[in-house]
Formats: structure tokens, C-alpha cells, sequence
């Protein structure tokens, strides 16, 4: 059995509808037994009898929203995978297809970090990192990730105590603690994004198995292909 975790904010397009047809890729697309735990906001058309609701209160610092309920998932079942409400599957998937990780960037060759605040978090994170001997890729590629819940565990509180810091990249800190850079392949292969408002075009997506955007890129029209590509409904809607 797969174990799906989102955590779920509020947001802003409707009430959660990328989580809707991102729940309605998987149901389409994963290809043995899975169930699905939601962290945190609850829209008004989930069918909470066919998914596990956690209620949790959003805190000021963003990203130990999603630290919070991926410490809660750990300490439910062995080992989970990390969804965000846009991410979607492409293509048909298994467990297999989870365990091949992937990286965005080598952290190592980066000379310019940049002054934004995600930029500058993440170089913390990667002197954090090396600090304990570790090598410093970015993992950070907006797709599944797949964790052992014990070393998410160790992670959060013993190794890099997540939770007195603010942060980026959970992923990031994981996959550099269990020295993924053996196994790990570069994310564009296998990914289609857009993170601006240049026209998007279908074709881009062919081949691929995970698809992912920001609010700009919604504006590109792969929300559009979105919504046609995922148009049934699934057992998670009321």
C-alpha cells in the first residue's frame, strides 16, 4: 500500500481545486493500492470517507507548515510520499517509479546565490548540510518525494533540529542525509513546469510523468490542459 500526504493550506484558486484534479491524476494514474492523508485546511467537496483528514492550524512560518505534517504522517505509518496540491501525474505509475529520485541543481557549482529570500535559505541549507559532511545537491524539484519516516524523524529533530530554524527545502535535507547523489537523476527528463506566463504548449508535456506550476504559470494555459486532461471525477469529491 502507498501512502499519499498532502499538506494543504487555503488557497487561492477556489476552494483548493488544484488539489482536486491532482487527487483525480492519481486515482487516474497510480496503479496499485493507495490511500491519501490530508494536513491541515479542509475544502468543502472532499469526501473525507475516502481520505484520512487531519485538522492543523497553519502557523506563521511557511514552511514548518509543511514540516508539521510531515513530522504527523511520520509518525503514522513507516514510510510516505510527499505530494503538494500541483503536482500532477502524467502517466501510469508505481511504487518502482517513486523510488528513482531526482535532483534540480549541484549546489557545488553555484558562485551567485542571488539576494531573494528562498535563494539565501537555500544556501543556508546547503552549508547546513555540508557542515555535517554531507554533499549539496539540490532536491528541491516540485514532485513526488518518497520518505522513511524514521529518518525524517531523525532529520527534524536529532541531526538539523528543523523545527528552531526557518527553512527550505525539507527534500533538500533529506536526500543529502541519506546520500542520494549516488542514485539521483537530473528532474528534466521526467518534468514538465512553468513558472511564468509564456504561452504554454501541450506537446512539451508528452513522455513526461510529472507536471507542475506556480500562479504565473496557471495564467500559461496548462491550467486549461489541466482541467481537460483530468475531467472525470474521482472518489475523493463529494
Amino acid at each position: 500500500m502507498l501512502h499519499i500526504l498532502y499538506p494543504l493550506k487555503k488557497s487561492s484558486v477556489g476552494d483548493c481545486e488544484e488539489l482536486r484534479y491532482s487527487l483525480r491524476s492519481l486515482e487516474q494514474n497510480i496503479k496499485e493500492p493507495f490511500d491519501v492523508t490530508i494536513i491541515g485546511y479542509k475544502p468543502k467537496w472532499l469526501n473525507t470517507k475516502q481520505v484520512r483528514y487531519i485538522y492543523y492550524s497553519q502557523c506563521d512560518k511557511r514552511y514548518h507548515n509543511s514540516l508539521h505534517a510531515i513530522d504527523i504522517m511520520s509518525n503514522i505509518v513507516d514510510e510516505f510520499i510527499l505530494f503538494n496540491d500541483d503536482i500532477y501525474l502524467l502517466q501510469p505509475v508505481t511504487q518502482e517509479t517513486f523510488k528513482q529520485i531526482y535532483y534540480l541543481q549541484d549546489l557545488n557549482k553555484i558562485t551567485n546565490w542571488g539576494n531573494r529570500y528562498y535563494q539565501q535559505k537555500l544556501k543556508e541549507m546547503f552549508y547546513d548540510v555540508k557542515s555535517k559532511g554531507l554533499y549539496g545537491l539540490n532536491y528541491a524539484t516540485h514532485t513526488p518525494y518518497l520518505f522513511n519516516s524514521q529518518k525524517v524523524r531523525e532529520i527534524i529533530y536529532d541531526v538539523f533540529k528543523l523545527f528552531e530554524k526557518e527553512f527550505v527545502s525539507f527534500e533538500s535535507y533529506y536526500y543529502n542525509y541519506i546520500g542520494a547523489e549516488k542514485v539521483a537523476k537530473q528532474i528534466y527528463p521526467v518534468r514538465v513546469a512553468r513558472y511564468d506566463k509564456t504561452p504554454f504548449n501541450p506537446s512539451v508535456a508528452d513522455g513526461k510523468i510529472y507536471l507542475n506550476f506556480d500562479e504565473d504559470g496557471m495564467q500559461s494555459g496548462i491550467w486549461n490542459y489541466v482541467k481537460s486532461k483530468f475531467n472525470k471525477k474521482s472518489k475523493f469529491e463529494i
